[in-house]
């Protein structure tokens, strides 16, 4: 399939649920140049069928970008399903090794590719930025914009400890969106620990693209730190000047036109809290499941 590149650079954020991809995606998202989208792979599920609001506060055939990008786009109701199932099917975890080994069919690939192209292609002619955020999460997902579109493609994996992620599968907030990760036994948060993280190792070792690896602990401790980071490995330039600032001087943050993503979003404006990694106490299961994952996260070298 010959690639047709994009007209806006894409920084795709690859992680697990739980792991700090929305907070990431609003600190990346508020400088002038870059516009976040939020969890693409779950905009038609949440914005068109389960009518999510956007970050606005307004529905999506309402919000000012969303219902533009709509009508750009040529995407309604009636398209709806069809798209859901083209973008969450097609790069959801139990198809990952059809992605890996290329078993897509090339129909499905096109049109994927033609979705995508719209979408971002929309939202760079409404927003006028030179970057967009997606904080779908799914390797399958940044494997496939990395071979379709190699030259817009930069990717941020942001990956969490063992203990933080067993301690985050714990808590069950009040209110949960339909596309947040559930609670997990601390044996299902082993399996997909380990599971991810090899999608995430092969993603990193089979593209070619600018990509940064991100602590998400250290993210909490100090962000201004690995926003950096990420604007040096990614050659971003001064690109994330606001945000670094807006973080030394304890500024709010606008969480902007977000549709999907966790309840974070809903807050239009948060203040980031850094804080110092702490002591976690692991009950005897969880001690057991923490013991593998490092052991796996040695053995891959994650």
């Amino acid at each position: 399939m010959k690639h047709h590149e994009l007209p806006v650079k894409v920084i795709y954020i690859m992680g697990t649920g739980r792991s700090g991809t929305t907070i990431q995606e609003v600190l990346l998202a508020s400088n002038p140049d870059i516009s976040g989208v939020g969890e693409v792979t779950h905009l038609f599920t949440d914005g068109l069928l389960n009518n999510e609001l956007c970050a606005c506060g307004k529905d999506i055939e309402q919000c000012e970008l969303w219902s533009s990008v709509l009508k750009l786009s040529g995407w309604n109701q009636d398209n709806a399903s069809r798209l859901e199932k083209l973008f969450h099917d097609v790069t959801s975890h139990a198809r990952f090794p059809l992605v890996w080994l290329n078993w897509l069919p090339n129909r499905l690939l096109q049109n994927y590719r033609e979705e995508n192209m719209r979408l971002f292609s929309s939202i760079a002619e409404l927003t006028g930025c030179q970057y967009i955020v997606d904080s779908s999460k799914y390797a399958g997902r940044a494997l496939l914009l990395a071979r379709l579109f190699p030259e817009s493609v930069y990717l941020v994996c942001l990956t969490r400890s063992p203990e933080g992620l067993l301690q985050a599968f714990r808590k069950t907030p009040a209110s949960l969106a339909r596309s947040e990760q559930r609670p997990k036994h601390p044996l299902m948060t082993m399996c997909y620990y380990i599971y991810t993280s090899l999608c995430f190792r092969l993603v990193l070792n089979a593209v070619s693209v600018s990509s940064v690896r991100i602590n998400y602990e250290e993210l909490r401790e100090k962000p201004d730190v690995q926003l950096q980071r990420i604007a040096n490995k990614l050659e971003l330039g001064n690109a994330l000047n606001n945000s670094i600032q807006a973080l030394q001087s304890d500024s709010e943050f606008i969480v902007g036109h977000i549709v999907t993503g966790n309840r974070l979003r809903k807050k239009r404006r948060v203040s980031f809290q850094k804080s110092e990694q702490q002591q976690i106490t692991l009950s005897r299961i969880e001690s057991l499941c923490f013991s593998i994952m490092k052991l796996w996260q040695r053995l891959i070298s994650f």
